[in-house]
């Protein structure tokens, strides 16, 4: 019989080996260069990657000027990890039908038959000149690496996506764009692009910018073998009236949702809910063949509130939902003044409160918050105010 000693130690080294998965995508964040770019359309100076065409981006804090980081052309990012990412279109003028894709050359080793893998992107919509976000942001796995002449690669059929296939329309905040992947075998390469024409792509304009196009920036890239979820579900809280989607959101992934009595309602990775009462959800993922459960909960509030414009203040939030950094905006421009910043959680605690002067637009605020749905108050000097809910996912 083993000892607790023994049983403790045995939990610890299962955890090791569940998180110690290799990263097989060299050079995953950009960080190795062969030489600093110095202009646009140079990201085969970053070791095991390059861009279709010769056209995509490599951003660096070694490099002045347009691509520098943080202080790009399309403006201010931070990297998501280390100093350097990576650019490229995925709409150049709507109806043009112009794709760039970017592709790592070679992995550390190939992909093998049978095994599944994680596979996961990060993407940004630049803060400033461009004119839309888009869908259809999505990754493709294959043995031999190719090229296109700059038009969508409609015969590949790409395997890692956003559940749902939304827009993607964080400007501040990285997006994670993930899925799970079983191998063929020999899968030796990863593009990242748009993979549909123009036609079959949902757009939305963001920011002022001029620019027709959808821009991303990409960082953080990986693809590791995977026998366990290595991810939990977490509990989130909702208004009344309200609707969540819960589940780990990433494509391939076998999914069934039942209820505490054991009564299957939901299929999917990703699964709308809108319950009117505090609720628990299980969810039952399979992958490569072994089924693993968990739990979540939505707690549901009773807290109202009204989002409309009150005694004439009307105010914007964005992005929202966000990481917990989002940008207020006064649309009346001869209101400058210190504003009172509020957020309470959904039992009404207050959790962040800031007082600063707030201009007519672009007024960056961090809050640090956890990942839920929270009460915003903007409060001037004058005592009108305006109320916003505010979703934070991390």
């Amino acid at each position: 019989m083993l000892s607790l000693k023994k049983i403790i130690c045995l939990i610890i080294l299962i955890r090791c080996l569940g998180l110690g998965a290799q990263n097989l995508v060299p050079n995953p964040s950009f960080e190795t260069y062969t030489s600093c770019p110095t202009g646009f359309s140079q990201l085969n100076k970053a070791y095991s990657w390059y861009g279709t065409n010769n056209s995509s981006e490599y951003f660096n804090s070694c490099a002045s000027g347009n691509i520098n980081i943080p202080n790009t052309a399309y403006g201010y990012q931070l990297a998501r990890t280390g100093n350097a990412f990576a650019g490229q279109y995925f709409i150049n003028g709507y109806g043009t039908n112009y794709r760039e894709y970017i592709q790592c050359a070679n992995f550390i080793s190939p992909l093998v038959a049978g095994n599944c893998y994680w596979v996961k992107f990060h993407v940004n919509s630049p803060n400033k000149i461009v004119y839309y976000a888009c869908n259809n942001i999505a990754a493709h796995l294959s043995v031999l690496g190719y090229l296109t002449s700059g038009s969508p690669a409609t015969s590949y059929t790409p395997q890692i996506y956003l559940v749902n296939n939304p827009i993607a329309k964080d400007t501040l905040g990285w997006v994670e764009i993930g899925g799970i992947y079983t191998a063929v075998g020999g899968e030796n390469h990863i593009t990242i692009g748009n993979f549909k024409n123009d036609a079959n792509t949902d757009t939305l304009r963001i920011n002022n910018g001029t620019y027709g196009v959808a821009y991303y920036y990409i960082d953080d890239v990986s693809v590791e073998q995977i026998t366990t979820p290595q991810w939990q579900l977490r509990d989130t809280m909702i208004l009344v009236g309200d609707s969540v989607l819960i589940g780990p959101l990433y494509s391939g992934l076998q999914c069934s949702w039942y209820n505490m009595s054991g009564t299957q309602i939901g299929t999917g990775s990703g699964m709308w809910v809108k319950p009117n009462t505090t609720t628990s959800y299980v969810l039952h993922e399979t992958i490569c063949g072994n089924t693993f459960a968990d739990t979540m909960t939505v707690f549901v509030s009773a807290v109202g509130m009204n989002e409309n414009k009150i005694n004439n203040l009307s105010t914007k939030i964005y992005p929202n939902p966000s990481n917990g950094s989002f940008n207020i905006e006064i649309k009346d421009p001869s209101l400058d003044c210190e504003f009172n910043i509020e957020i309470f959680d959904l039992v009404g605690k207050l959790v962040f409160s800031s007082k600063q002067i707030l201009k007519n637009k672009n007024n960056l605020i961090q809050s640090n918050l956890e990942s839920g749905t929270y009460i915003l108050m903007l409060i001037p000097q004058n005592s009108n105010r305006s109320i916003h809910k505010l979703i934070i996912q991390n």
